[in-house]
């Protein structure tokens, strides 16, 4: 292209030396359309840059952002504690009565219906340790016990419970989530849970007499429905959380060793388990049924007589 030149623009162009082309309207514009398309790519690329420097910088102001939410949510877990064994049905308005009565200052009060905790927090840390011993040392709501537990409290007792199950053998968790499936479950969520099934009950009860009653509806079931068939009160807690049992029923058969035993079946005899345990480790037995059942365990012993085979009959 020695003897070939262009001026920007297409205004003039030549081939050789003196021999000059008039530019044609439609190089004309197609120059003009590329430069366009050069002008419009910098201003893309500048476009993306800024967008980019934008989007780093707001990435670097919420994550600055969550990370501080995330500090202030454990700020305030320090100052807060957990209060356990409330009515049910008290709400924040009564709860914060009940503290102006015991005279505790507090910053905020969560109290949700249903719930049988609740949540406050306090000032300081100071303020937050000073207000739980208080609570206690058998303060009552509505006549109900309280027990106050902080984030240390709460991450105590849960390791607690971790060492305890890890504690326990296969067998002995296998028969606890027979025996009592709930066991896992932190005492407050079992007695909701408890409650959600028996006003369950109570609805369905109400759906089965209009049921069975068909064309003579007891007038008083009429404005029930979908409702439970009758009014109830909460429940009350026990004050002792384990071994609590008041009644059990044992087996005798052989254990893994082909020992007579007394205790719990180690699984189901329709899966056909048919080998005993004793009942040692489990947690809501009291000391005097294991007591009583040790004395019965000594006489099947000495006797020597065979125990029931569930599975020759």
């Amino acid at each position: 292209s020695s003897g070939i030149n262009a001026e920007y623009g297409g205004l003039r162009l030549s081939k050789g030396h003196n021999q000059t082309i008039q530019p044609s309207p439609y190089c004309f514009s197609t120059t003009i359309l590329c430069n366009l398309v050069c002008l419009f790519n910098t201003l893309l690329s500048r476009g993306q840059s800024a967008y980019s420097s934008r989007m780093s910088s707001s990435t670097t102001t919420t994550a600055a952002s969550t990370h501080k939410d995330s500090a202030d949510v454990d700020e305030k877990l320090t100052r807060s504690i957990t209060l356990f064994g409330l009515n049910r049905f008290c709400d924040e308005k009564r709860l914060s009565k009940a503290f102006k009565e015991f005279g505790i200052p507090y910053e905020k009060i969560k109290k949700e219906v249903r719930n049988g905790f609740g949540t406050v927090i306090f000032s300081s840390i100071e303020e937050k340790n000073k207000w739980m011993r208080f609570l206690n040392s058998n303060k009552r709501i509505d006549n109900k016990l309280l027990k106050a537990e902080d984030k240390k409290g709460k991450e105590k007792r849960e390791k607690k419970k971790i060492r305890e199950d890890d504690d326990m053998s296969e067998i002995v968790k296998d028969i606890n989530n027979r025996i009592a499936p709930l066991w896992k479950l932190p005492y407050e969520e079992q007695l909701r849970k408890k409650m959600q099934d028996f006003i369950t009950y109570l609805i369905k009860t109400t759906k089965q007499i209009q049921v069975d009653s068909k064309d003579d509806i007891p007038c008083w079931v009429l404005p029930l429905s979908g409702q439970p068939v009758c009014m109830y009160d909460d429940i009350i807690p026990s004050p002792q959380q384990q071994h609590y049992r008041n009644q059990a029923s044992f087996r005798i058969g052989y254990d893994s060793a082909g020992r007579p035993c007394i205790g719990f079946s180690e699984g189901r005899l329709e899966g056909g388990v048919f080998t005993i345990a004793d009942p040692y480790g489990i947690n809501i037995l009291p000391e005097t049924i294991i007591v009583a059942r040790d004395l019965v365990q000594d006489l099947v012993d000495k006797s020597g007589l065979p125990s029931w085979d569930n599975l020759t009959g």
